[in-house]
């Protein structure tokens, strides 16, 4: 299986389309997919999956046992009742439904993000948010190694 890579800014026209960059549309070719299916992220983003990623998140979704628990039928009713398919025009370009560009804040221009085997589409402010988050708790995450590290030496060792 290939899989959706790279970030690409592109920008949403005032129908409410973007453009699929032509890297990932070849990638969900060939993958036999002509069509994606959009539905909300996590964080106030949107996830694009092709035809076969969707399928393979659905039957996924499928195998749970939707009644056990309140939070498996919220997630299940979640992805199928907010998912919209979306087929491209000639020029790759795919609607985002109203009630989803509105969800994830769309609006002038976005950023569409590989993220193995889906897309995301952010709002630029949005993305680059995240991303200074993740990478603040990365560096926090690296100094309290460096901390534990230095507190588990053995007694009269040179560092």
């Amino acid at each position: 299986m290939q899989f959706f890579t790279g970030r690409y800014t592109v920008s949403l026209d005032s129908t409410g389309r973007i453009a699929i960059p032509a890297k990932l549309r070849q990638v969900a070719l060939a993958q036999g997919s002509e069509k994606f299916f959009v539905s909300p992220g996590s964080n106030k983003n949107l996830c694009i999956y092709s035809e076969p990623g969707f399928e393979e998140k659905a039957n996924l979704m499928k195998s749970r046992k939707p009644y056990e628990s309140e939070r498996e039928m919220y997630q299940r009713r979640k992805l199928f009742n907010d998912t919209e398919q979306c087929i491209p025009d000639k020029q790759g370009r795919i609607m985002i439904p109203p009630d989803l560009r509105k969800r994830a804040g769309l609006d002038g221009e976005v950023i569409v993000t590989g993220s193995g085997e889906f897309m995301e589409v952010w709002r630029v402010d949005r993305y680059e948010e995240y991303v200074k988050e993740q990478e603040e708790i990365e560096e926090r995450d690296r100094n309290r190694e460096k901390q534990s590290d230095g507190l588990s030496s053995p007694a009269g060792s040179a560092d």
